[in-house]
């Protein structure tokens, strides 16, 4: 992307529109994207490890209704219920089931068998556990004011400012009402029980210091709103997965039907709607003519002609049956495939 282009991008998500007659001539001082992944002076680290969700080993159902895990397995936690069980033969490659922020002088009173303490700061340690907590591994993680329904969209704090030229100003749009939902927010998300304002993450990712040699940044007005913004901690469960429905179809196989599904084109029905209702409205109109040719007997319309005017609308309303078959038995095997991805993700 050229610097013209970037420009160009900016200004068509510029929110104060004064912005172009303060500075009509800015050229901005184009620098690469900073990850701003440091929190505290720390940065947060996990080790993937035991299998994927996917194949995670899960509790099977006994004859006498309860849940147990596999032989040769064991539940990680004694405190998940069977819908939110890991099961694994090595038990320390258990997954982490529980995170929060502590408050340094709450933890001497924690079991070191139980929970892990990582010291954070002088007021602050970070908790894990995988023996703590009734749901499923701990699998998405963000910073943010509060995180969207949709995990497309980022939220944005009350009154939070961005300079123009800052890639936030584009990326972060806000949460949108999903509407199936009716909500903005997703309610799966633990609060982890701390917070940083936007500015001591920019300052520690350096972001402040390049914003500084910006066109028109005023520090008074931005590092106001960078100070005043407050961002939370969040983690989110993985998405439940149903026992019962596991025991009729794998997640592999309901995964399968899921993305066969997503690639499959969308069925033209409005098409084969169109050619179908044309068929019909054509007979109609047919009918009409020639019930007028049989009222205008009198009036010279001969029998050759009503046959000639008949043939002539059956064989056109003829042609676009045929059309809306050859259409309709194009989908079959479509349809059948679609057919077969429903079994599989019900």
């Amino acid at each position: 992307m050229t610097t013209d282009e970037y420009v160009d991008l900016v200004y068509a998500n510029i929110k104060d529109i004064n912005f172009s007659k303060k500075y009509p001539c800015v050229s901005p001082n184009v620098t690469e994207s900073v990850a701003q992944d440091e929190f505290y002076d720390m940065r947060f680290c996990g080790t993937r490890g035991g299998k994927a969700f996917l194949n995670a080993t899960r509790p099977t159902a006994n004859s006498d209704g309860s849940w147990s895990c596999p032989t040769g397995t064991s539940a990680c936690s004694k405190a998940t219920s069977p819908e939110y069980t890991i099961c694994q033969a090595d038990m320390s490659l258990c997954p982490i089931t529980f995170m929060q922020f502590v408050p340094v002088n709450a933890t001497a009173s924690l079991d070191p068998a139980v929970y892990q303490v990582m010291a954070v700061n002088s007021d602050y340690s970070f908790v894990t556990s995988k023996t703590v907590g009734d749901n499923l591994p701990l699998a998405s993680f963000r910073v943010e004011s509060e995180p969207c329904l949709d995990p497309t969209e980022t939220s944005v704090g009350f009154q939070q400012k961005f300079y123009p030229f800052e890639a936030d100003n584009i990326t972060m749009t806000g949460c949108s009402v999903v509407e199936q939902y009716n909500k903005q927010y997703d309610p799966r998300f633990i609060d982890l029980k701390l917070t940083i304002t936007e500015k001591a993450v920019q300052t520690e990712s350096k972001v402040i210091d390049k914003l500084m040699t910006q066109p028109g940044y005023d520090a008074k007005v931005f590092e106001t709103s960078k100070s005043s913004t407050v961002y939370s901690f969040w983690t989110r469960p993985t998405a439940t997965w149903s026992l019962a429905c596991e025991s009729l179809n794998s997640k592999a196989t309901i995964l399968d039907g899921v993305s066969k599904q997503g690639s499959l084109e969308a069925i033209d029905v409005t098409r084969l709607s169109r050619v179908n209702y044309s068929a019909w409205g054509i007979g109609l109109t047919g009918a009409l003519i020639m019930f007028g040719c049989y009222m205008g007997q009198s009036s010279g319309v001969n029998d050759t002609s009503r046959v000639l005017c008949s043939c002539c609308i059956l064989t056109v309303q003829l042609i676009l049956f045929i059309v809306a078959v050859v259409k309709l038995s194009g989908y079959k095997e479509d349809l059948s495939l679609r057919e077969e991805m429903l079994v599989q993700v019900s």
